[in-house]
């Protein structure tokens, strides 16, 4: 199977402890409940019903390169899906597990997706939020 994410060179932050890198389709076990599980915080904290999603769409997302990943050693930390179009990577999700919410590794992520976006083009990250 033709996988594009594979054709790209590898891109990676890190800052000794953590490190910020394309996700892995190997890792998809890991990141579909990482998904499910901090959005559905998310919801409820919003007073809205989560709902159920079976996360299938990361298939295609880790495949196309647009999921990235902050890991520490073997732990997956967090998630973001960015999706690129053009000049700019649209910021569709950021996930931390809700065991490491509010330590700063959405904020490192976005620092991170910064840092290397010029080495690919970008010139601007968006974010909408639904808040």
């Amino acid at each position: 199977m033709n996988n594009p994410a594979a054709a790209r060179p590898a891109c990676e932050c890190h800052d000794g402890a953590r490190l910020f890198r394309r996700a892995r389709r190997r890792e998809l076990g890991v990141l579909k409940p990482l998904y499910r599980s901090a959005f559905n915080v998310w919801a409820r904290s919003l007073g809205r019903d989560p709902g159920f999603s079976n996360y299938d769409w990361l298939v295609d997302c880790v495949d196309e390169g647009s999921v990235w990943v902050a890991t520490s050693g073997k732990d997956l930390l967090g998630a973001m899906t960015l999706t690129d179009t053009g000049d700019t990577w649209h910021i569709d999700e950021i996930a931390v597990s809700p065991l490491r919410q509010r330590r700063g590794i959405g904020s490192w992520m976005l620092a991170r997706a910064t840092q290397l976006a010029p080495e690919h083009g970008i010139k601007r990250l968006a974010l909408c939020t639904a808040e």
